[in-house]
């Protein structure tokens, strides 16, 4: 840390020249940290550093000496605090005075092992003052004459676990020889304490390269393993405050541990987080050191793993890594300060993510007898947090601290368990690669890929056509099709289909022969494809509507033997198109037998061809066989609850198979089918329909059903069903509320599934009402002979609550892409988990597991989007937009032009809604963190959608800005967009845009001030300047020198009104633009002024008190209210402030309220 200029006479010129009187410097960048969190009531990132020990009883007055010896001589213990003028604040080593020691008498019958721990627990609560205090405290616990226990006490300013074991050490020292242990603190330890504070006071100026290494280390790393937070927002949060989860494990040495547990803790990051790219902060305390103060320090540990890679590979990565990281290492809060140096825009808030703290054990433990009943705290300051310390014995305890609003005590408690599994392979199993270390059990696994419980019956084997038959000969005059006012029976049904198979097959058409079916929705379109299956061959339904290139591409594909349609429909097919055609508008089959064809159905024999969008814009044909398709509408029919007195209201579109499931599923069970009029019914027209033919069961798209909810809210007279099932899109709980509330089914399912896993291969069957953790409603377990697993790159199952990969196995799958052998091999990949040659389908999709094995649905692989380091899953933005009621649809997309990457959110109201986009922000902005709020949010009167009535992505329109207001017209103007755009990462932004309104925030804010007045010092620019002008024309404005002079902490809230003023207090890290929203409710009446926040302005300091940064604003109070009546609020730190203020103000202004909301901790003195 010394340099060749610096000395310690030189570095101490402003002290006592020597060592052996008070020597003072500043605090170090470490203890000016703990400082100003402990001043701001967040003492408790660091904790109050506690050891509480037991021993052999002996004399109490021997003990009473020792600890005396201590409080006079330790080096931990000579400190003293002032906080100097301009907020530093200075430390002096000596002259301190005695601290206190508490002695307490064991009640009769209390064990030191119950006295202690609770004495710890009351120590930590006890506020401390750093400046008219003392940071240490003793409490010796005496039993008669013999004292029996001992808690040591430290501010963390001046210790953590290992000055508490050097004290401890010390202490057990000073019993058995006291004259000697005295004599080396006062002529040893004291000295190498002033030495060692001196020049860790001493500013941290690294060189050029040293920081450039790290620059680059650093910012070469994008997809960092981390715990994703599980915290639901769905869920009430029972824990409070920051959270532990214990474990036990098997000691080793503490080299051992010290090599083996990064590498464990890698590996276990890597399956919850799916990337390799590693970052810990592996917490170092110097080897050969007398301690005498805080040591503790942060190395960054980085490193590269894949699956392939063993476990002693891993190892010795991670090894290699903290060796050349060590060479290159420089005190945490030095490197965060030179990476900004480096870069202003570099992000120091989240350097590391998770810390690992290996802490030996403890020295005065070797004594004979002496126990530890209370150990000191882990740290905080990361969002999850592992230490491990030795217990007795050959134990050691894993201490995971975790903050409950972002992962879920059930997510660390797996995590613990799987961290423990990957330690142990470790040692037993150093060849085994990564991705084969079962972190899910074969036992766990069966139960979590389990099928939807069901009860199947003996298979008789028959093809769903023959199922549909038998229904027809047992029931012929029951009720099988209707539309409008036509209806026909099973009978009916049954002898026309008959009638055109044969027809199909005198035409040739048998197995794996392919008809295309290019029908209008009619009674009639039902029976043709049910007719097909009949003679043999394989349908293809095709919509005459969609586009021509869509039709053209179906129709002209090689195999395709016949076309179906009628004159109508026909007219809208393309012309040029080779494949036979029959025209049933001038077919005549009254000739036809209406018994069935002989005709065999082998389970391989292919059933239909349905295409589903490519994602090379080209349709893929799925090809599904007679067997699967069988064994799924069978399930389905049982875990439907169908009968032959079902009957079902389906408006799914024939041209995807879950439109196909239900109308056959329905007929399978004897019931009926009920087609719209139309391609989509009104809600009135749907209602009627239902109520007109008796409907109990309805099959939807979401937004459908939505409607229908909608429109079920404001007109009691609605039908009630037994069940509806939709799928399609995700579910919010609002949504899913209101459905229930407002159509009262007996039971909601909500179904999932691609083309490739025939219909929907899983489902999520509810009793309405049922509410559900997360932000949609999940996708459910797998129907019939399905297994539904969620895995990892490597296809590892990934544990409970960690996203992977959802994939399909069983028996209910596609054939493959029609004449597409490679991406049939791509997608349809072996089933690692089957041991009869299985497959399982590569679903794209992300999602899952619960602990019930339900699964999750997380988003698209290939939606998923990468930006400023961030694996962002647009369906999470979503489902807060679409969380506003008067949102219909939304879609979230990141736009890429000229080099430039931005989030899009496009947003549909809801049909006679009004949206405020700058209210939608504002949503976005409260519920998400700034990364994923939305540059842009464009307003649509309706999403393109393509044939499939899937989303057409390609057809959103690109974010325009209007040239005439947002073009820059002077030299000003130009200067700020510059620098707008660059920190924001906004390649457009207009010059009457507000700051806040297109994603800005407080530190943006900070970085774009002293970008500005870097380029041009002579603006007189203020961080209140970025408040009161939010757009890039009022502050060119401002800077020209017609600004308001608000003074440079204020920010006008609203400036008119004749109510009393409110002044709205900062909390930490944050401006009062957090009080907007409740401003706008207040109304026009109500001024505000707001102040910004002490740490974002210019004259901040590394410390400094309360009362001086009140003063400020004070004073400006002081100015402004003269004469009005006044309230004050405050939130968080601004609590204290805010009463802080009123109390140096006194009489001087006539104050009627002071609001503290949700105020952080005060000490006695408030």
């Amino acid at each position: 840390r010394r340099t060749a200029d610096m000395t310690l006479h030189d570095r101490n010129a402003t002290a006592t020249n020597s060592l052996d009187h008070i020597a003072t410097c500043p605090l170090s960048p470490t203890q000016s940290r703990i400082w100003l969190l402990s001043e701001t009531g967040n003492e408790a990132v660091f904790g109050r550093q506690i050891l509480g020990i037991a021993f052999a009883s002996v004399e109490a007055l021997t003990a009473r000496k020792a600890l005396a010896a201590l409080s006079e001589h330790h080096p931990l213990i000579a400190r003293k605090f002032e906080a100097r003028p301009g907020g530093i604040v200075y430390q002096s080593l000596g002259g301190a005075g005695r601290i206190e020691i508490i002695e307490r008498s064991l009640p009769d019958g209390e064990s030191i092992e119950e006295a202690l721990p609770a004495a710890a627990e009351e120590e930590r609560q006890r506020p401390v003052d750093l400046q008219a205090g003392h940071p240490a405290r003793f409490v010796l616990f005496v039993n008669g004459q013999q004292a029996v226990g001992v808690l040591f006490s430290l501010h963390a300013v001046i210790g953590d676990s290992a000055a508490l074991d050097r004290l401890a050490s010390d202490f057990i020292r000073n019993i058995g020889g006291l004259s000697a242990a005295v004599t080396e603190l006062a002529e040893t330890a004291l000295p190498h304490a002033a030495a060692w504070m001196l020049d860790h006071a001493a500013p941290c100026n690294p060189s050029a390269e040293r920081v450039d290494f790290w620059f680059r280390r650093l910012t070469a790393q994008e997809n960092i393993a981390a715990l994703t937070p599980q915290a639901s927002i769905a869920k009430e949060i029972e824990d409070a405050g920051w959270c532990e989860h214990v474990l036990d494990i098997p000691a080793q040495t503490y080299a051992e541990l010290s090599s083996d547990m990064p590498a464990a803790l890698a590996v276990a990051l890597r399956r919850y987080s799916g990337y390799g790219t590693q970052r810990i902060g592996l917490i170092t305390r110097p080897e050969k050191s007398v301690v005498t103060a805080r040591t503790e320090d942060v190395l960054i540990v980085t490193a590269e793993i894949d699956g392939a890679m063993t476990l002693q590979q891993t190892r010795k990565a991670l090894a290699a890594d903290m060796e050349t990281a060590a060479l290159q290492a420089l005190p945490f809060e030095g490197l965060a300060e030179a990476l900004l140096r480096r870069d202003e825009l570099f992000d120091t808030t989240s350097l590391v993510k998770t810390l690992l703290d290996i802490r030996p054990a403890f020295r005065f433990e070797t004594a004979a007898a002496v126990r530890t009943l209370a150990e000191p705290p882990a740290r905080r300051d990361a969002e999850l947090v592992i230490t491990v310390s030795y217990l007795s014995g050959d134990r050691a305890k894993i201490r995971f601290g975790f903050d409950p609003q972002k992962y879920e005590r059930g997510h660390i408690v797996r995590f613990a368990n799987d961290l423990a599994t990957a330690l142990e392979h470790l040692r037993s199993k150093p060849d085994q690669s990564i991705k084969d270390i079962p972190f899910v059990s074969r036992e766990e696994l069966d139960r979590l890929s389990s099928p939807y419980p069901d009860q199947p019956e003996a298979d008789d084997g028959l093809p769903i056509h023959e199922v549909i038959s038998a229904q027809a000969k047992r029931r012929p005059d029951a009720f099988a099709v209707a539309q409008g006012e036509k209806s026909i029976t099973h009978g009916e049904l049954e002898a026309a289909a008959n009638r055109l198979a044969n027809r199909l097959v005198a035409m040739g058409i048998g197995p794996e022969k392919r008809v295309a079916i290019a029908l209008e929705k009619s009674i009639e379109r039902s029976s043709p494809f049910s007719r097909v299956l009949k003679s043999g061959g394989a349908f293809t339904p095709v919509e005459p509507d969609h586009p021509e290139a869509r039709n053209r591409h179906i129709l002209s594909a090689p195999g395709l033997s016949l076309i179906i349609s009628r004159t109508r429909s026909i007219a809208n097919l393309p012309t040029d198109i080779a494949t036979p055609m029959l025209n049933l508008d001038k077919t005549d089959l009254t000739a036809e037998s209406i018994e069935a064809p002989a005709v065999s159905h082998p389970e391989r024999q292919l059933a239909y061809v349905i295409y589903t969008s490519g994602s090379t814009g080209v349709p893929k044909g799925v090809a599904v066989e007679h067997g699967p398709l069988a064994h799924h509408c069978k399930a389905t029919l049982r875990i439907y609850e169908m009968s032959e007195a079902s009957c079902e209201y389906p408006v799914l579109p024939f041209t995807s198979d879950g439109g196909h499931e239900r109308w056959m599923v329905p007929l399978m069970a004897g019931g009926g089918v009920v087609l719209t009029q139309d391609k989509l019914a009104t809600p009135e027209d749907a209602f009627a329909m239902m109520r007109k033919h008796g409907v109990n069961n309805a099959s939807l798209p979401t937004s459908y059903v939505r409607g229908l909810a909608e429109y079920a809210g404001e007109n009691n007279e609605i039908p009630r069903l037994r069940l509806y099932s939709f799928g399609g899109e995700a579910l919010s709980q609002a949504v899913f509320d209101m459905i229930t509330e407002n159509l009262q089914a007996q039971m909601l399912i909500n179904g999932y599934g691609p083309t490739e896993t025939i219909m929907t291969p899983m489902i999520w069957k509810i009793p309405a009402g049922t509410r559900f953790e997360g932000t949609v409603a999940p996708i459910g377990r797998g129907v019939g002979d399905r297994r539904i697993y969620v895995l990892d790159a490597d296809l590892a199952p990934v544990p409970v609550g960690v996203i992977g990969e959802i994939h399909i196995g069983g028996s209910g799958l596609a054939r493959g892409y029609q004449g597409q052998p490679e991406l049939t091999e791509e997608r349809f990949i072996p089933d690692p988990f089957s041991d009869n040659g299985g497959r399982l389908y590569k679903s794209g999709d992300l999602g899952r597991w619960r602990e019930d094995g339900i699964v999750e649905f997380a988003g698209r692989v290939d939606h998923q989007i990468k930006l400023r380091g961030y694996r962002i899953e647009p369906g999470e933005i979503e489902a807060v937009l679409r969380s506003n009621p008067s949102v219909a649809e939304v879609v979230v997309l990141l736009h890429q032009e000229g080099g430039r990457s931005s989030l899009v959110a496009y947003v549909v109201p809801r049909e006679g809604e009004t949206l405020s986009v700058t209210e939608l922000r504002r949503a976005a902005m409260t519920a998400l963190p700034d990364y994923m709020v939305p540059q842009t949010i464009m307003l649509l009167d309706k999403l393109p959608m393509g044939p499939n009535s899937k989303l057409d992505r390609s057809a959103l329109p690109a974010p325009r800005i209007d040239e005439t207001w947002s073009r820059p017209r002077i030299d000003k103007e130009k200067a700020i967009l510059d620098v707008w755009k660059d920190i924001l990462d906004i390649p457009e932004i207009g010059v009457t845009e507000n700051f806040f309104d297109i994603g800005g925030q407080s530190l943006a804010a900070v970085r774009i001030v002293s970008r500005l007045k870097t380029r041009h010092p002579e603006w007189p620019l203020t961080i209140a300047d970025m408040f009161n002008y939010p757009t890039i024309r009022d502050l060119a404005i401002a800077i020209e020198g017609t600004r308001d002079e608000a003074g440079v902490d204020m920010v006008y809230l609203r400036r008119g009104g004749d109510r009393p003023l409110l002044y709205c207090f900062p909390g930490l890290l944050v401006s009062t633009r957090e009080y907007m929203r409740l401003v706008d409710y207040l109304g026009p009446e109500q001024p505000a002024t707001g102040f910004i926040c002490y740490s974002l302005t210019e004259s901040k300091t590394l410390s400094t008190r309360v009362e001086d940064v009140t003063a400020r604003y004070a004073e400006a109070v002081r100015k402004q209210a003269k004469g009005r009546s006044c309230a004050f609020l405050g939130w968080s730190w601004g609590g204290l402030l805010a009463y802080e203020a009123a109390r140096q103000l006194g009489n001087d202004i006539d104050l009627r309220m002071i609001g503290m909301v949700d105020v952080c901790d005060m000490d006695e003195e408030f």
